[in-house]
Parts: structure tokens; C-alpha cells; sequence
């Protein structure tokens, strides 16, 4: 496509104003996401080759926005994918920032998946829920805890449940996502506890 055979205009999408909608001779091209791409589009106007210049801005503004969002909180690679396909980015520029996320050592699932098991045990959460929030954030478990489940739920007892009645504790400790024999073994060792209860 030359500049002088086809003119490229954009304009607010009606449908979502953070979108632009580009244009062709007045025909539909592409949506793009406006706070990325509006201070670029003048000197996409100008250029001679519309489609081969805006795989190459698109990919720029991709591999920046993934960089942003990697700054903010460390995320697994579906997760990167998700958000970026949210912006209307192309697959090849999407496959582009992760592969350069993933050169800088920005993007590494295992890490991450290991931090974010780290964290929601330090939180109190059990095997279970642990397994159903890792999968929802589109990583594998391993099914491999840093820490033991027995101590974590003396943890809490201590913590948390001091003066609850034991039904309550295992409905409590249930819903966080431990199993019901492990609970049972934490609750049968569990020091201050069980002197309280026991």
C-alpha cells in the first residue's frame, strides 16, 4: 500500500471510547487501543508502507506495554497474553513481547508460579485452593509446598482460631482449600490449641 493510493484517517470507536477505529479511503482497517497509539499515528500517516510500518509500530507499543504491566506485579505468560489481546494487540506482536519478556528474563513462569505458591501459603491457604488459584491464573501445579501443611494450620490455630469451636475450625480451615485428615492431625498435634479445647 502506498500513501498516495490510500489515505488512512481514524476515529473514536462509538462502541468503546478507548479504542480508535483506523481507516482506509474511509473503509474499516483496524482497532487499536487510544492511549497507546494516538501520539503515534501522524508519523504512521506519513510513512510509505502503511501495513509493514504498523506491524513494526504495533510491536514497539506491545513490547512496551508488556513491560509496563510486568512492572506493576509479576504475572505467568497466559496471563501477559490475556491483557495484551484485551488491547486489540496482533498475535505476532504478542508473540514478539513475550519472546523478548522471556530473553530479559522478565517473563518466567516456573519463578513465577513458585513466588505466588509462596505467597498464598504465607496467607494461610491450603493445598487445594492453592492448586485451583494457580490453575486460574493459567500455571501448572506441582503440587510441591514449600512449606508443611500441618505446620501452616498450627500457624493459624494459633493465630486465628484460638477461641473457636472446633466444628468451626475444620468448616474455616476446609473452606481455605486443606484437606480434612490433614486438619485433623494439625488439630490432634496442635499445641495451644488443643490444651484450650482439648
Amino acid at each position: 500500500m502506498k500513501l498516495n493510493e490510500h489515505i488512512l484517517s481514524w476515529e473514536m470507536s462509538s462502541e468503546d471510547p478507548k479504542f480508535l477505529i483506523l481507516m482506509i479511503n474511509n473503509t474499516f482497517w483496524k482497532e487499536v487501543y487510544k492511549s497507546l497509539f494516538q501520539k503515534h499515528l501522524s508519523q504512521l500517516r506519513r510513512s510509505l508502507s502503511l501495513e509493514e510500518n504498523f506491524a513494526l509500530l504495533e510491536q514497539k507499543i506491545c513490547k512496551a506495554e508488556a513491560f509496563r504491566l510486568l512492572g506493576l506485579r509479576g504475572r505467568c505468560s497466559k496471563e501477559l497474553k490475556e491483557k495484551l489481546l484485551l488491547k486489540k494487540f496482533s498475535q505476532e506482536a504478542i508473540d514478539v513481547a513475550l519472546q523478548e519478556c522471556q530473553h530479559f528474563g522478565f517473563l518466567n513462569d516456573e519463578e513465577e508460579q513458585i513466588l505466588f505458591v509462596s505467597r498464598l501459603q504465607k496467607k494461610g491457604y491450603g493445598k487445594a485452593l492453592i492448586a485451583a488459584k494457580v490453575r486460574a491464573r493459567g500455571m501448572v501445579f506441582s503440587g510441591n509446598l514449600p512449606e508443611d501443611q500441618v505446620s501452616v494450620i498450627c500457624q493459624l490455630l494459633q493465630k486465628k482460631y484460638q477461641n473457636t469451636p472446633k466444628e468451626k475450625v475444620i468448616a474455616a480451615l476446609c473452606r481455605r482449600g486443606f484437606d480434612y485428615s490433614t486438619i485433623i492431625d494439625a488439630l490432634n498435634s496442635g499445641g495451644s490449641y488443643k490444651k484450650r479445647k482439648g
